[in-house]
C-alpha cells in the first residue's frame, strides 16, 4: 500500500522539505466484527513522518497490509468484498497547521474537522498481479493562504 502526493503554494510553487504525517488506522482491511479487536489479527496505527523533496514531492510505502475476505458457496462462489478496502487514511502538515485531514482514496473525497488550509485531489490506483494487490494513492495538495494564526513564511516559496 503506497501514498504518494506533491505539495504546492497556491501560485504552483513546490513546497520542499515540507513535513507531512500520515496515519494508517489500525482496523484497515478489517470486517467491523474484527475491528473491535484488531490486535487479535496483528493490526496496529501505523505512524508515518515524510518530507517532500524539492519538487515537493513525498512517497510512503506502508508495506504489505492483508485484509480479509468471506467466499460463499451458494450456488458459485461469491466473494466478498468482491475487491480490496478502499484506501482510507489520514494525514496532516505540522509546520503549517495541526488540522488533520480524512482522505478516501478510492471516492476521492477528503474531510477535515476544521477550516481547510489546502484543497486535495485525489484518487486511486488498483494493480493486480499474480493474485497480489497494490493500492496507490495519489495525492496533489495545493495549500490556501493561511487563516488566523497561521504561518505566512511556510507558504512563500
Amino acid at each position: 500500500m503506497i501514498v504518494k502526493g506533491r505539495i504546492t503554494t497556491r501560485d504552483g510553487h513546490p513546497l520542499a522539505n515540507e513535513t507531512v504525517d500520515l496515519v494508517l488506522g489500525e482496523t484497515f482491511g478489517l470486517s467491523a466484527s474484527e475491528a473491535r479487536d484488531p490486535e487479535r489479527f496483528g493490526n496496529r496505527t501505523r505512524f508515518e513522518q515524510v518530507t517532500t523533496d524539492s519538487n515537493g514531492e513525498f512517497s510512503h510505502s506502508f508495506g504489505i497490509v492483508v485484509y480479509h475476505i468471506d467466499v460463499f458457496y451458494i450456488p458459485f462462489p461469491i466473494r466478498i468484498p468482491a475487491g480490496p478496502p478502499p484506501l482510507v487514511f489520514s494525514m496532516r502538515f505540522p509546520r503549517i497547521s495541526s488540522v488533520p485531514y480524512l482522505v478516501h482514496a478510492r471516492e476521492g473525497w477528503y474531510k477535515s474537522r476544521r477550516a481547510s488550509i489546502a484543497s486535495l485531489t485525489v484518487r486511486e490506483e488498483l494493480l493486480n498481479h499474480k493474485g497480489a494487490v497494490t493500492l496507490t494513492a495519489f495525492v496533489e495538495i495545493e495549500l490556501k493562504e493561511p487563516t488566523h494564526g497561521e504561518h505566512q513564511s511556510v507558504l512563500s516559496p
